[in-house]
Formats: C-alpha cells, sequence, structure tokens
C-alpha cells in the first residue's frame, strides 16, 4: 500500500512540476547508507535518470527518492 502511494501519478506530476534537466539534486541510497549528490538528465513517467556527480554513474530513481 505505501509503495501504490508513493507512485501515485498526482503525487509524481507535483513532484516532475518542481524539477528540470541539469539541476542539482540529492537522495538516500539505503544500500550504501549515505546521501548522494545527482544532476538530472531526464525526467521520466515513473522514474528520473540520474548522473551521481562523484563518480558519474548514472542511475534510474524513483520519484520518491529525491530529497526536494
Amino acid at each position: 500500500i505505501l509503495r501504490k502511494m508513493l507512485d501515485d501519478p498526482k503525487r509524481i506530476h507535483e513532484i516532475r512540476a518542481q524539477l528540470r534537466p541539469n539541476q542539482m539534486v540529492s537522495y538516500f541510497d539505503d544500500r550504501t547508507n549515505q546521501e548522494i549528490e545527482a544532476t538530472i538528465l531526464d525526467l521520466g513517467r515513473t522514474y528520473v535518470g540520474v548522473q551521481h556527480r562523484q563518480d558519474g554513474k548514472k542511475w534510474k530513481i524513483h520519484y520518491y527518492m529525491l530529497k526536494l
């Protein structure tokens, strides 16, 4: 139920309205247990494409992971 709430299209639309490609963002990575700084590459329907500032790796993450 929580995942369904986080992936709600209305919620994603509200988040997307605040984002632009090349914008700097951060998010919490639970695998490494640290905050990651990244640049937005593209905005998808349910995911956002980012590139990590530290190592240049590209990832697709859920919108709800972003720290706004």
